[in-house]
């Protein structure tokens, strides 16, 4: 914790498309466009763990910065 001093200096914004994402399909991704291979540590997760897709809200960034997915 500890008390909230004023707002914040900066501010993150979520961005993705409208579409969910596999993670392995994400890093996939990420290595095509970084022109990278990813160390990759995969391990089983419990029921609990890491959702197996992610999908993102652009609600803020789309009225804020005019962000448009369009895949």
């Amino acid at each position: 914790g500890g008390k909230k001093k004023g707002p914040a200096q900066l501010r993150i914004y979520n961005l993705g498309n409208t579409s969910p994402v596999s993670v392995p399909d994400l890093v996939r991704i990420l290595e095509q466009l970084l022109k990278v291979k990813a160390k990759k540590n995969v391990l089983r997760m419990p029921n609990n763990g890491d959702v197996p897709f992610t999908h993102v809200n652009v609600t803020l960034a789309s009225m804020q910065l005019g962000y448009k997915p369009t895949t």
